[in-house]
């Protein structure tokens, strides 16, 4: 099967997908630099017509333009990850927009109580920022933690979400 990749420019500067078919296989969340996307993205340039892919690039821009956005119904190639990390990642994209949950909460919630440091390390393999809202995810001070794009990135991302709520999903 072909992987191809795609850079297209967004508010917020050049971001870029890989895929294959309908499935995706990274994203890259937008940089000023076209040639950082570049290098991160395998495959080969995608030159033809794809629905999948002009519905994920209008969601993207649509995203960094402020629009209230949801990426749950792509096809993600989860292969990279352990079934705990799927599990993870799996509870995050039902994050909504507009929402923040703890390292601590979203590890109650995937059934890994006492599993916060874990979380944190998925966050940090996470190749679909955004599309898995790993910026949506806070320490328990209300502060940021980290983020691979940088903090101030991440809490640009939660400012344009306009993040109040916090969720909690108690004790269980």
């Amino acid at each position: 099967m072909s992987i191809f990749y795609k850079i297209f420019l967004t508010a917020w500067g050049w971001a870029g997908v890989a895929f294959t078919q309908d499935i995706l296989l990274q994203f890259v969340l937008p940089q000023k630099n076209k040639k950082k996307i570049l290098t991160r993205l395998e495959g080969k340039p995608f030159r033809g017509k794809s629905p999948f892919l002009k519905r994920l690039i209008r969601d993207i821009k649509a995203y960094f333009n402020g629009k209230r956005t949801d990426f749950k119904g792509y096809k993600l190639d989860m292969s990279l990850f352990t079934e705990k990390q799927k599990k993870v990642m799996d509870t995050l994209r039902h994050i909504r927009y507009g929402q923040v949950i703890t390292y601590e909460r979203l590890a109650r919630r995937s059934g890994f109580p006492r599993s916060a440091r874990f979380i944190g390390n998925t966050m940090s393999k996470n190749i679909f920022p955004l599309i898995i809202p790993c910026h949506r995810v806070i320490r328990s001070d209300g502060t940021s933690g980290g983020f691979s794009a940088g903090l101030s990135y991440k809490e640009r991302m939660i400012k344009l979400e306009q993040c109040k709520e916090k969720i909690d999903f108690g004790s269980k």
